[in-house]
């Protein structure tokens, strides 16, 4: 906390090459970071946005878009004719961050004016913007998108569909089940049970039966996201069954239920010697876990027989 605003100072330090270690060291945190920790890093901010490396100005963007205002607002505009996509996308989503009726309208004149013809990462800034901020009135460019030939930008029109949500995404986001791409069913799966109405309350457990993996690890994923009693007992019952891929899926979100009796399952699965793969996602899981239970089990998992 300290360190941040004394690397600030150091970066307009009369020396030209303290200045530039600074610099440096200031790169190598987050931009978000810095600029929480020390609100006069902003010009410095502003002059990575003017820097000729394309990543500099990409993670300048990034950070406006996690500070917000009207400034931030100003400088992130500038960028959205940056002769990168990738900064163009970037510069999209963080709009959508930003939030406010003057981003949306961009966002929907950039949508009319340059979706066709955008790359992969400017177009998925660009919808992750428009679910971000938008309404039923942006679904036909979500839904057109479900129709694209690339796997990356159907993949990010479902993410922005269950950003968007209501009832007309979800039946878009069940059209999705059937990508080809696997990680697009996954996202649908799991994203149409987080959003499901109140119709859609056995949405999990009829996934759960699916005969395509990834719908069913989507379900898996998002008992973890949804917690509790209910999601905790069906995850117990995957990892009793047969099934070695979902086991593996229910023993990585376990540590999202964040609960003791979640801790004393992963404590079981740590004690199975004969499943190593299925022990290295638990021990990720007990990174979500937190607390004493997860020191204890982070402890146990440095004497694993697996180096991994």
């Amino acid at each position: 906390v300290r360190v941040v605003p004394l690397l600030v100072a150091a970066s307009r330090d009369k020396d030209a090459e303290t200045a530039r270690l600074a610099q440096r060291s200031l790169r190598r945190l987050k931009w978000e970071t810095v600029l929480a920790l020390a609100p006069a890093a902003l010009p410095l901010v502003v002059d990575e946005l003017r820097h000729s490396n394309p990543d500099a100005r990409f993670f300048a963007v990034r950070a406006l878009g996690h500070l917000g205002g009207d400034k931030a607002l100003a400088l992130v505009t500038t960028r959205l004719t940056d002769w990168s996509p990738q900064v163009r996308g970037e510069a999209a989503e963080a709009l959508g961050r930003i939030g406010g009726k003057q981003p949306l309208t961009l966002i929907r004149k950039m949508v009319r004016d340059r979706l066709p013809l955008a790359r992969s990462r400017e177009y998925c800034g660009l919808i992750d913007a428009v679910g971000r901020l938008g309404d039923d009135r942006d679904i036909p460019a979500l839904a057109e998108t479900l129709s694209s030939k690339d796997k990356y930008k159907r993949h990010c029109a479902v993410l922005a569909l269950g950003l968007l949500g209501g009832e007309k995404a979800r039946d878009l986001l069940k059209r999705a089940f059937t990508d080809s791409y696997e990680n697009t069913r996954l996202a649908a799966g799991r994203l149409r049970i987080l959003t499901a109405g109140k119709n859609d309350r056995n949405l999990a457990q009829e996934m759960l039966r699916s005969k395509d993996a990834a719908l069913r690890n989507s379900a898996i994923v998002a008992l973890g996201k949804m917690g509790g009693e209910k999601s905790l007992t069906a995850l117990k019952t995957i990892l009793s069954g047969d099934a070695y891929g979902s086991r593996s899926y229910a023993a990585l979100v376990l540590g999202e239920l964040g609960t003791p009796q979640a801790a004393a399952v992963l404590t079981r699965i740590m004690a199975n010697k004969d499943e190593s793969w299925i022990r290295l996602n638990a021990v990720r899981s007990i990174a979500l876990l937190g607390g004493e239970d997860a020191m204890r089990l982070l402890t146990q998992a440095l004497r694993d027989p697996n180096r991994r």
